[in-house]
């Protein structure tokens, strides 16, 4: 009699304990596909913002590196383009990783003079010497004296490497692979 009991109960308990068993784990799926939805609306929505950016972010780092096509700007769209990046940036903010929040202040800081007064542009951390000789050379805009109080004449040695830095962050947050150098 015994044995019959615990036929019957083992009967019973088994479809109990799968449904139980189911019932988890149909949750635990559900609730990863939840995480990954919304990851990938978290990725689709960084790469929007970093579409606004990129090219700006570049012009930013041609010409404070004398490189591309640093010669065919003006100190003031350099400034603009930081304008465009910040207020992407900074607008979205919450959605950016710690680092690459860190790495886009250290890119900026080293890119410009910031803060100088009130309603004062922030100054270009570059040296106006390459740019004065491709102006004479053959640049679609010729240097002009007012420019020169837009740029510090100072350059951070470590610009390329805070570039690089961002970039790999960005790519990160993007989950590229691609590693900058």
């Amino acid at each position: 009699m015994n044995i019959e009991i615990a036929k019957m109960l083992l009967g019973i308990l088994t479809p109990i304990s799968l449904a139980i068993i189911g019932y988890f784990i149909n949750k635990t799926l559900a609730e990863q596909g939840r995480q990954w939805k919304e990851n990938d609306i978290l990725i689709a929505k960084r790469m929007e913002i970093y579409s606004k950016m990129a090219e700006p972010l570049n012009q930013i780092y041609c010409y404070v590196q004398d490189v591309g096509d640093y010669k065919e700007q003006q100190p003031k769209d350099v400034i603009e383009n930081k304008r465009i990046c910040d207020r992407a940036f900074h607008t979205y903010r919450p959605i950016w990783s710690k680092e690459t929040i860190d790495s886009y202040k250290e890119f900026m800081r080293s890119a410009f003079k910031m803060f100088s007064g009130s309603g004062v542009d922030a100054k270009i951390r570059t040296v106006s010497t390459e740019k004065k000789a491709a102006a004479k050379v053959g640049a679609t805009t010729h240097w002009l004296p007012e420019w020169d109080n837009q740029i510090t004449e100072e350059r951070d040695t470590e610009h390329h490497k805070k570039y690089v830095a961002l970039m790999n962050a960005i790519s990160q947050d993007l989950r590229f692979t691609i590693i900058f150098k």
